[in-house]
């Protein structure tokens, strides 16, 4: 009888035992297409309203807010069959410039026997060296990949100046978007003539801007080239990082193919506290740029690690900072990669898809669309969805090097943003808000990614870039390290 009664104890044990779920896998195991319905409008909208809210102060790159931002998405992915990227850490960043300690002075003899203090427009790391900096000015196209400026301003202290007499906002933002262009082409800082009231005005992000003062009106450029009896010097300080990517990697299922990678991105800042208030608000909330992106990849990587088996190859998804300062987190990605970056086969960068302002529903545009075949893919594997992808008119090509898929593309790996919208009235305001995210489209351009990017990653065709382009140049010498 006693050996009877303890089966049945053993018996009941294992059963209770089995019952209890692993950690990472307490769901239910899902196909493809009953994953791909775990994604939801729903879901997406309680994620934006932790990530866009007040509370984050519009997720400037280097404040709290952005970090608490991540460590959030962290525990969600921790209850994931996902795992951390590097080793046991789900969190990589490299040391910031404490902007705070940093001097700055400009020497130029024939105007003073001492240095002339300078000071910061804006913020962002300083990449150049402590004791000099070789300064030139740039007066030239500001075409994207123009490959006369690209190798002129690498590794240089640019001076760029305004198309007028004075810094209104408009003029700001175009100087803004050109340091943007700058630290993607290797720039270690922009300088601008202190030109009126500039000092008060702090426009968003970048690598550094620099003011260079009234007092030496006389070494202003006249033309393109290096100025040479005009030195910076900078003592910056180095803290330990700020700001941090948040990674993971679904690991493939296929011993061959498991070691090739198809990324999903999103850029997790924004622009944080506006210089001014409208209406009484001066948080950018960043709805739509980009924490719809961040939202819409995490509830993609929930639904992948549900699926039962894993894809083909591997899928890692990145949540990157300083995006607004000059692609910082995924400049930094590529040059310290979590897996060889000769595997990385495919990036699925998702920039802003909350919004269709002025596009159709259910429909998302690729930027690049000529660069690769990429585009044509998404095309092809998105309509079981029921999802559009197709080539915008004009801001597929005029977009391509506006993302954090442009850190990939140079180094050459085929990486494309993929929009639902886009550049609406609210873009970089205070107005960029929860409210104004039609959720219910959203999750359907969310669904038709989580379509795209599984079956590329469970043995489908990968992108290659168009023959004899810089890109495909790229790829090649990848290839061969």
């Amino acid at each position: 009888m006693r050996s009877m009664k303890a089966l049945i104890f053993a018996i009941a044990f294992l059963l209770l035992v089995s019952a209890v779920p692993a950690q990472g896998s307490e769901r239910q195991a899902l196909t493809p297409k009953e994953a791909m319905a775990t994604i939801t409008a729903e879901d997406l909208k309680k994620t934006l309203q932790y990530l866009a809210s007040d509370k984050m102060k519009g997720r400037d790159t280097g404040s709290q807010e952005l970090r608490e931002a991540g460590a959030w998405i962290v525990e969600r992915l921790s209850r994931t069959a996902l795992q951390p990227l590097f080793d046991t850490s789900w969190t990589q960043g490299e040391p910031a410039t404490d902007m705070t300690r940093t001097k700055v002075q400009w020497d130029a003899m024939s105007v003073s026997d001492k240095p002339i203090r300078g000071k910061f427009l804006t913020g962002g790391p300083c990449n150049f060296d402590v004791s000099s900096a070789y300064v030139v000015c740039w007066k030239g196209s500001w075409a994207r990949n123009d490959r006369e400026r690209t190798a002129f301003v690498n590794g240089k202290v640019v001076v760029i100046l305004p198309d007028g007499d004075s810094l209104d906002d408009r003029q700001l933002m175009i100087l803004d978007r050109r340091r943007q262009q700058l630290a993607e082409e290797g720039a270690k800082a922009v300088v601008i003539p202190e030109i009126g009231e500039v000092g008060k005005i702090k426009p968003s992000g970048g690598i550094p801007m620099i003011l260079l003062p009234k007092r030496l009106e006389s070494f202003f450029p006249k033309e393109t080239g290096p100025l040479g009896d005009l030195c910076l010097y900078v003592q910056a300080v180095a803290t330990a990082p700020v700001s941090h990517n948040v990674d993971a990697i679904l690991k493939g299922s296929d011993p061959d193919l498991s070691k090739e990678i198809v990324v999903f991105s999103a850029h997790l800042d924004h622009i944080g506290i506006a210089a001014r208030a409208v209406l009484g608000d001066d948080i950018n909330n960043g709805a739509d740029d980009n924490a719809s992106g961040s939202a819409a990849i995490l509830a993609i990587a929930e639904a992948m690690s549900r699926v039962q088996p894993a894809p083909k190859r591997s899928v890692i998804f990145l949540w990157f900072y300083g995006e607004e300062r000059g692609m910082l987190g995924s400049r930094y990605y590529v040059k310290n990669p979590g897996r060889p970056l000769a595997h990385h086969r495919a990036v699925f960068n998702i920039e802003m898809v909350g919004r269709p302002d002025d596009i159709g529903k259910e429909e998302a545009w690729v930027t690049g669309w000529n660069v690769s075949d990429f585009g044509a893919i998404l095309e092809e594997t998105g309509k079981p969805a029921g999802i559009r992808f197709y080539e915008h008119p004009q801001r597929s090509a005029m977009l391509f090097g506006a993302s954090d898929n442009i850190s990939f593309a140079t180094a050459g790996i085929p990486a494309h943003s993929i929009s639902a919208g886009s550049l609406h009235k609210d873009y970089h305001k205070v107005t960029d808000q929860v409210e104004h995210i039609q959720f219910g489209n959203m999750a359907r351009v969310t669904q038709g990614l989580f379509l795209a990017g599984w079956t590329m990653a469970d043995g489908g065709k990968l992108p290659t870039f168009a023959e004899g382009s810089r890109y495909a140049a790229a790829a090649a010498n990848l290839q061969r390290k």
